[in-house]
């Protein structure tokens, strides 16, 4: 047995309160749902949770989760939590993130979370995977099991994944193969890395440990591992662009203090506006530090899928 086989509630989370979601977050979610299709989950045990103020508009991808699955909000979480016949929930969040935790109105606090987990009915065990910038806002929590006077637990096992600690967390260009209905359909986006390898794990489980079991700690160590992989590759090739681009700034700069054409020093002006902002995204990337974390890594080793 294990979390594909039991009784497991698998939930997605997009919260971005006022703002409009981003289509590669809402893509995030469709290589997420994709991903558990192949282990054959029940699209009755999957549950999306897209939540914002501000009306979603042209958004494919959208429209065909909506078409297969209901899209709840945040005001559904406690029903949820009230109405859950699940022993299993596994917790995906992508979207933004910051000091205030998940961005919601109000928005979701390292405590309201765990309250969530904690007081959902009849769970037994949680995993909670966040994906968002500074999701490390959620760790060093009491995650652990609590018991009432006669000593009989009255709290599920909590295990609590992050992408990064309290840093940005790294998206690149990705392309899969995704479901649509019985289809399979390409699909290229920015995706957020970390949980990228997660599902990526999910769908073709790997015994990191080699103590012939896929438990949470696998999936956790392989998606860490993998994503510094690829941000350390992607580090070494964005160096020489920054260094390409920081070169061509200066023969602009060069051109600006000779040219006298009006017209054609406005068209330098606005290209050396461009590199400059290209060189602050890349490096936005080649500095920041992205390293995983786990919170009660004891029962994630136990924890099989």
């Amino acid at each position: 047995m294990g979390l594909f086989n039991e009784k497991t509630h698998w939930i997605f989370l997009l919260s971005c309160a006022n703002n409009e979601p981003e289509e590669r977050h809402i893509q995030d979610i469709v290589f997420g749902v994709s991903c558990l299709q192949t282990k054959n989950i029940k699209k009755q045990n999957v549950t999306i949770i897209i939540d914002s103020n501000a009306e979603i508009k042209d958004s494919n991808w959208y429209v065909y989760l909506k078409s297969r699955y209901s899209i709840n909000s945040i005001r559904d979480m406690n029903s949820l939590a009230e109405n859950n016949s699940y022993d299993n929930l596994v917790l995906f969040v992508t979207g933004h993130g910051g000091i205030e935790g998940i961005p919601a109105n109000p928005s979701i606090s390292p405590f309201i979370l765990l309250e969530w987990l904690k007081h959902t009915k009849g769970l037994k065990r949680s995993v909670v995977y966040l994906g968002q910038c500074y999701a490390g806002i959620f760790n060093y929590m009491p995650v652990w099991q609590e018991k009432d006077e006669l000593g009989e637990v009255i709290s599920p096992e909590i295990v609590i994944i992050g992408a990064t600690s309290l840093f940005s967390s790294i998206s690149s260009s990705m392309t899969e193969e995704v479901h649509q209905g019985k289809d399979l359909v390409e699909m290229t986006w920015i995706a957020n890395l970390f949980l990228y390898y997660i599902f990526y794990w999910l769908k073709e489980p790997f015994d990191v440990d080699g103590d012939g079991k896929y438990t949470v700690a696998d999936s956790y160590k392989f998606s860490g591992a993998h994503t510094n992989n690829y941000l350390v590759s992607s580090k070494c090739k964005i160096f020489h662009e920054l260094i390409n681009i920081s070169n061509r700034i200066r023969e602009i700069d060069k051109t600006l203090n000779i040219e006298k054409d009006v017209g054609k020093l406005l068209i330098f002006k606005m290209l050396k506006n461009i590199k400059e902002r290209d060189f602050l995204q890349k490096s936005d990337i080649h500095f920041t530090h992205q390293e995983p974390w786990i919170l009660n890594s004891i029962p994630a080793q136990s924890i099989e899928f």
